[in-house]
């Protein structure tokens, strides 16, 4: 019988993974994906209100999960022998994940005090934006450093190479959900008729940033597969390499949906009165409030409704996808299951494994 991990640790690293996403893909869709002029004043400050609520939820699940996951852990190292209460401090201070979490933590308030200053609007300087959004790819950077690519080193290679499969990965999933949420707002408000006319310019530049988030996120993962699996025999010899698998097939059906809609939906959208809109903030506003317009919208309404769906359909199976690999953090790789296999068979044999053998059997301590 295959044995599972517990299922209230992944649940907690599942919601750490999602709320990670939400919150640097929400930074990095103002930061790398708004272009400046598209909106007016007005506008940018009714999509700035609307992303505020985003980025709350987001800092609020992130620290809440990071600090499920951190008593989990504790309760983890210190086996039961000892109370929270005792075990605690000596996490905290005294061990790699503890110090780490303390990072954590410190930019997380950083960020909730940021996103607190910006409600009477000191965020009028895009540094302020760029500063938040950096912050946010650090606290992705304590969760490389206490997962399985930190076993090879803080700043080896694998960590390095992890770091940015997590970066890529979120500013696509996150900038997903972003996109999805102006979409069902620009729907269901009223007062977002300008922010619906630019989805089609926001919409194309956001596909062609995801397609090279995509692509770094494949070279990664490729990389990072190969790291923890081994060789490909190992994919299909053990519970790890199976989900892994899962995953991958996830992804592609993931593309295929966004592939829909970057080559047939977002064409369909009107660029015209996007374009428009660039000219002249009053133009903008003369042409939203004119019948053409109202008309314009309308046809364009079906399009959106359309392209919200797809939308939908495509970010639950990216939230499927973060499942899997919330399931991946809380299983051995593939290559230490396998030597510790082959450990037994020459133990069960009487025999001593070969010495390049039993230096690959030790891994490293995951929980350092």
């Amino acid at each position: 019988m295959i044995e599972l991990p517990p299922l209230l640790p992944i649940v907690v690293r599942y919601l750490g993974f999602v709320s990670l996403t939400m919150l640097i893909g929400s930074f990095a869709f103002v930061c790398l994906i708004l272009p400046p002029g598209l909106l007016s004043r007005e506008g940018y400050r009714i999509l700035e209100r609307h992303l505020r609520q985003v980025q709350a939820g987001s800092i609020l699940i992130t620290a809440l999960a990071s600090g499920a996951d951190l008593i989990l852990r504790t309760l983890a190292m210190s086996g039961g022998t000892a109370t929270l209460g005792a075990a605690l401090p000596l996490v905290l201070w005294h061990t790699h994940f503890g110090m780490v979490w303390n990072v954590r933590f410190l930019l997380l308030g950083l960020l909730a005090v940021a996103w607190w200053l910006r409600l009477p609007g000191i965020t009028a300087s895009p540094l302020f934006a760029w500063a938040s959004f950096m912050s946010a790819c650090f606290v992705a950077l304590t969760t490389t450093l206490s997962g399985h690519a930190a076993d090879w080193g803080d700043l080896s290679i694998p960590a390095m190479v992890d770091w940015l499969h997590l970066l890529a990965v979120s500013i696509w999933i996150g900038g997903l959900f972003t996109f999805s949420f102006l979409l069902k707002r620009s729907l269901a408000m009223a007062g977002m008729e300008e922010i619906a006319r630019a989805l089609s310019p926001i919409g194309r530049l956001f596909s062609r940033i995801a397609i090279g988030c995509v692509a770094v996120f494949l070279l990664t993962g490729l990389y990072n597969s190969r790291l923890q699996v081994g060789a490909l025999s190992f994919v299909v010899a053990s519970v790890y390499g199976w989900i892994l698998l899962t995953k991958l097939a996830l992804v592609a059906l993931a593309l295929t949906i966004a592939a829909i809609n970057r080559f047939y939906l977002l064409t369909q959208l009107r660029p015209g009165a996007a374009r428009r809109i660039q000219l002249g903030f009053q133009a903008s506003r003369d042409l939203i409030n004119s019948p053409q317009a109202a008309g314009e919208t309308g046809d364009d309404r079906q399009v959106r409704y359309r392209l919200s769906q797809f939308v939908r359909a495509e970010w639950i199976v990216v939230m499927i996808v973060l499942a899997c690999s919330a399931l991946l953090t809380q299983l051995p790789p593939a290559r230490h299951v396998m030597h510790i296999k082959h450990l037994k068979s020459h133990e069960n044999n009487g025999s001593h494994p070969p010495a390049h053998d039993m230096s690959m059997s030790m891994p490293p301590l995951t929980q350092r």
